[in-house]
């Protein structure tokens, strides 16, 4: 190990290379004041007493998810060669904040991978990564196109499940496209960061569907200085092929 480790006290012998990457990457975020502790800070207080979601405090949180190795426990037997899995369902949505007169209708396909395929990291058995397109109408004053591009984790709560429905919780961030703009908005592309609860249930034919509720948001995290942000909530219903 280089000097440089030593002088910040990494241990040559320490257990999980992964975790002195993360510290190189963290170290390297600081070095190009990409990272304040302290303006993270505030964003977290501004978050909690505006109540509503900051969409960069979701992308740190993943991209720490993605980035990050996982500890895995040594009985713990992870199934090689998962199956990709592929999803077509329809969402509805509603806005609840700046107002709620904000509907939307979308069609949604997803691609559901196993973790470690792609981000090549030791990973809890039920951790998957999504990728989802959405694309429909939103209602506001006028129909308008609403179009979307979003990754996500999810992860299933097995010993919540059966063999017949299996619960999940998931979390992501992308980038949506709105052909309107309210009071406010700056822009018309911005992120989009989701949160939500769902489940997996198989029928009397093993075909699997899944149902979803989550919290969405839009705006541009500051990008531009008008940055009036969009909540609303959602559900999805869908089936995998």
């Amino acid at each position: 190990m280089s000097q440089t480790w030593k002088r910040r006290g990494i241990r040559d012998d320490y257990p999980d290379s992964g975790i002195v990457d993360f510290y190189s990457f963290v170290i390297r975020l600081k070095s190009l004041r990409l990272l304040n502790l302290r303006s993270i800070r505030m964003m977290i207080k501004s978050t909690i007493k505006s109540r509503t979601i900051n969409p960069l405090i979701i992308a740190l949180f993943f991209m720490g998810l993605f980035i990050c190795p996982h500890p895995v426990k040594a009985d713990e037997e992870k199934k090689d060669g998962l199956d990709n899995k592929y999803g077509l369902a329809m969402v509805l949505g509603n806005s609840y904040a700046p107002t709620n007169n904000i509907s939307f209708c979308m069609l949604s396909g997803s691609v559901l991978y196993d973790y470690e395929k792609v981000w090549h990291n030791n990973a809890p058995e039920p951790l998957r990564f999504k990728v989802e397109y959405n694309i429909g109408i939103a209602r506001e004053q006028r129909t308008r196109l609403m179009t979307s591009l979003n990754m996500f984790a999810l992860y299933y709560l097995n010993f919540l499940g059966n063999d017949d429905i299996i619960p999940y919780m998931e979390g992501g961030i992308g980038i949506i496209y709105t052909d309107f703009q309210i009071k406010g908005q700056g822009l018309k592309v911005n992120f989009n960061p989701q949160i939500g609860i769902g489940a997996e249930f198989k029928t009397k034919s093993r075909d699997i569907y899944y149902m979803s509720f989550r919290l969405h948001h839009i705006s541009n995290g500051g990008v531009n200085k008008d940055n009036r942000g969009i909540n609303s909530v959602l559900f999805m219903l869908g089936r995998f092929f």
